[in-house]
C-alpha cells in the first residue's frame, strides 16, 4: 500500500462539498463539515493529514489534525459553546494540509429559528390513500 501526499510534484486543493459556506447554525448547535482533499489533477488524496483549526466564536486552544479517507474527505465537527447572550456570532473553521493551501470555512451563529419563518409542504396530488 503506497501512501500519497501533496508534497513532491502533488499539490493539495481542498474543496467544500458538504456544506458549501458560509454556514448558517442555531446557537448551541454542531455542524458536520465534510472537506475533499484532491491534486492538481483532480484526483483524491486518500491518508493526508489536515490540521484544522478555528477562530472567532468558538476558538480552538489546540489543532485538531485528521487524516483522509481512501475517497480523499474528511468530516470534522464543529460544535457550538456559546449562548445568545455571546457577542461574537461567528466562527471561521481552517483545514490546512501538509502541503498546499489552506481553506475556510465561515460558520454564523442565529437563533433557534435560522431565519425561518414559514415551512410549506407542496404535493401534487389533493387526497392521498392507501389501503392496506
Amino acid at each position: 500500500l503506497a501512501l500519497q501526499s501533496c508534497y513532491g510534484l502533488r499539490h493539495c486543493q481542498i474543496s467544500f462539498p458538504v456544506p458549501a459556506g458560509p454556514i448558517r447554525q442555531s446557537i448551541g448547535g454542531s455542524t458536520a463539515i465534510t472537506v475533499k482533499v484532491t491534486d492538481q489533477f483532480g484526483a483524491a488524496v486518500a491518508l493526508e493529514a489536515l490540521t484544522v483549526s478555528t477562530t472567532g466564536r468558538n476558538a480552538s486552544t489546540t489543532s485538531t489534525t485528521l487524516s483522509t479517507d481512501a475517497n480523499g474527505r474528511v468530516t470534522y465537527t464543529a460544535t457550538d459553546a456559546g449562548t445568545a447572550a455571546t457577542t461574537n456570532k461567528q466562527s471561521v473553521v481552517t483545514f490546512t494540509p501538509a502541503s498546499g493551501t489552506a481553506a475556510t470555512v465561515t460558520i454564523n451563529y442565529t437563533d433557534s429559528a435560522l431565519g425561518i419563518s414559514l415551512v410549506e409542504l407542496a404535493t401534487d396530488t389533493v387526497n392521498e390513500f392507501i389501503i392496506g
